[in-house]
């Protein structure tokens, strides 16, 4: 004799591939993305005995960044140059997405010498995710020593 299963209730099998399914539909392709570390990155860094350059980065797919174990995000103001571990700064020149899972185009400039889009210009493409997190699809900086900073992220 079976054990009584009422039938509105369904069986642990169907629970799983329902459970299955919906984290199905919440993926995406920046479900898998690299996570970047690095304190050098930081907007408060000012050292500068070991520059960095992000040009000899092969960026492949999506990043996300943290800072002292924090999600961190790319700053949408002119940093500072000689900070994030390199002589010029990159940084987005308009604001990060708002919306859960809306990926923008921005542009990204250098600050160095007296203006704060010193360099060729190039775009990145952000993604706010689930979570309240961005991740980024970067691009490498057309000259060295040129490098993304990370800073706090907005808070949602």
């Amino acid at each position: 004799m079976e054990p009584y299963q009422p039938q509105f209730l369904p069986s642990l099998q169907q629970l799983n591939t329902h459970l299955l399914y919906l984290l199905w539909l919440e993926m995406s392709e920046t479900e898998e993305y690299n996570l970047q570390l690095p304190l050098w990155r930081s907007v408060n860094n000012q050292d500068q005995s070991n520059v960095r350059c992000d040009q000899n980065v092969n960026w492949d797919g999506w990043y996300r960044f943290y800072l002292g174990g924090s999600s961190a995000a790319i700053p949408d103001y002119c940093v500072a140059k000689n900070r994030c571990g390199t002589h010029a700064t990159l940084y987005i020149t308009q604001p990060h997405p708002t919306q859960i899972n809306e990926i923008v185009t921005r542009t990204v400039c250098s600050n160095w010498g007296s203006s704060c889009c010193n360099f060729p210009s190039h775009t990145i493409n952000i993604k706010l995710c689930p979570g309240n997190f961005y991740v980024y699809k970067l691009a490498k900086p057309s000259v060295c020593h040129l490098a993304y900073c990370t800073g706090t992220a907005p808070s949602f």
